[in-house]
């Protein structure tokens, strides 16, 4: 396992900018030194949420690799919808509800679903928070 971890000091002018990340050799030439990274974790460049924002965790279950466990804290009187796209540069609020997983209410704890992945190649999930409408919204 290979890992590198960064103070905040060093990486102070990287939150909120764009930031590659390159895993491997990045020459399209060199084939012998390729190689495959599976399971790679990127962590937030902010740290854990701070208290009242959302944090999805996405975690792959190990007898099907296809079938993921999408955890989020919740709270009483909002709904979730999970969102996904293909285009990171899309806007959230453009995203497409997953799998019919909207108006999920929260019950004031985590809520943790599970869904089967397509195995796109590429797919990014989000968490979007609304206020209920039985809550006033």
């Amino acid at each position: 396992m290979i890992s590198r971890t960064y103070d905040a000091a060093a990486l102070a002018g990287s939150i909120g900018a764009s930031t590659k990340i390159v895993l491997g050799v990045e020459d399209d030439n060199d084939f012998a030194n390729r190689v495959i990274f599976d399971n790679v974790t990127i962590e937030g460049l902010s740290g854990p949420p701070a208290d009242g924002e959302l944090a999805l965790s996405i975690s792959p279950m190990s007898a099907d690799p296809y079938l993921f466990d999408f955890a989020w804290n919740s709270k009483t009187g909002f709904v979730y919808d999970l969102v996904s796209s293909d285009d990171l540069t899309e806007p959230i609020e453009n995203w497409t509800v997953w799998e019919g997983q909207s108006d999920i209410p929260g019950t004031g704890s985590e809520i943790t679903i599970s869904e089967v992945f397509s195995g796109d190649s590429k797919r990014f999930f989000a968490i979007v928070e609304k206020v209920s409408v039985d809550a006033g919204g």
